[in-house]
């Protein structure tokens, strides 16, 4: 057997790379944290799907977005990336709203959806009007309109609610020694 003498090293765990999964100290050993590439590849495949002038529906979008999100969850569950996947459920959001947005591509139609919501037609008047960026729009006065409910209602599946579903299985799942239930056993007894 050859061996590869660039991805073969002996070094520190927390210097090691190993199928995107690095590793760092805790009391008691070393844990397994995701590394900085896999992360920006999600972020990069986040970007191609919520990408703005794309001419697809929101619901093909969250389809997509979702398929990708539980995948990249699913593989990294055994890793601690909980603050991550929060500050990345705000982004996604952003972008979410900023793709729903440009849909809206003109003012009347803005007006239209934003009437929908149920806030006063000068408020929404004022916001379709706005000469302010998608992105501005999206993180500032659509956040409040368009909240998170409102995404989940379109089939939106936050990441940080995947993950915690996903490890609590993890933590809580039956272990192999013989009591069925907990410590009385099956029966309770």
């Amino acid at each position: 057997m050859r061996v590869n003498r660039e991805k073969s090293k002996i070094s520190r765990p927390d210097q090691c790379h190993l199928l995107g999964f690095g590793f760092r100290y805790k009391k008691g050993g070393c844990i397994p944290r995701v590394s900085e590439r896999p992360k920006e590849q999600l972020k990069e495949k986040i970007r191609a799907i919520t990408k703005r002038n794309r001419g697809v529906s929101i619901q093909q979008v969250l389809e997509e977005l979702n398929m990708v999100t539980r995948g990249w969850i699913n593989y990294f569950r055994i890793a601690g990336c909980k603050t991550f996947l929060a500050r990345l459920d705000g982004w996604i959001r952003i972008r979410l709203r900023t793709y729903i947005w440009k849909q809206w591509q003109f003012i009347r139609t803005r007006i239209k959806k934003l009437k929908q919501f149920d806030i006063p037609e000068w408020v929404a008047l004022t916001v379709a009007k706005t000469r302010k960026g998608a992105v501005r729009i999206a993180s500032t006065t659509l956040s409040t309109i368009m909240t998170s409910e409102y995404l989940k209602g379109l089939g939106f599946i936050p990441m940080s609610e995947y993950y915690y579903v996903r490890t609590s299985c993890l933590m809580n799942r039956r272990v192999p020694n013989g009591t069925h239930g907990g410590v009385r056993g099956r029966n309770g007894k």
